[in-house]
């Protein structure tokens, strides 16, 4: 398996990505497998994986998906707030992929701000995101946020 690492501070992979073949250049910083945040957020063990994750932000991994899985993490937790913050973070990098809104519409949502998770999800539908991506089986965004 390979470590995840950080070359750059650019992060080589994410909780969701498929894994990336390893930099040909000697990286700057071997951090611990992201492989091992990914077994642990799926197992439901969000501290241990919120841990691998911000160890590599520590280290200098930068970039969108990286602060996505801390927030999805830190949701997870509890911590709301830091997850908020960390996917406008995400956000206002212009390169997030469509799963960071979703995570923030459904951190709106779970904060009662339901009206501004509807709008955000509204402002994905025009920017042509595809509505079965925002009704995700495991978490039926549109109803769940429809409800409250």
């Amino acid at each position: 398996m390979v470590n995840a690492v950080v070359t750059r501070g650019r992060y080589t992979g994410a909780m969701t990505d498929t894994p990336t073949q390893a930099p040909t250049q000697a990286p700057a910083t071997v951090l611990p497998d992201y492989a091992i945040a990914r077994a642990a957020y799926a197992r439901g063990d969000y501290l241990a994986a919120a841990r691998v994750v911000a160890a590599h932000l520590r280290a200098g991994a930068d970039g969108p998906e990286i602060k996505t899985d801390l927030a999805l993490s830190m949701e997870k937790l509890g911590k709301l707030d830091l997850a908020e913050k960390l996917l406008l973070e995400a956000i206002a990098t212009g390169q997030a992929r469509p799963r960071t809104p979703r995570a923030l519409a459904r951190v709106l949502g779970e904060t009662g701000r339901s009206r501004e998770g509807l709008a955000l999800v509204e402002r994905m539908l025009a920017a042509g995101v595809d509505e079965t991506f925002l009704a995700h089986p495991r978490y039926d965004l549109v109803a769940d946020l429809g409800d409250t």
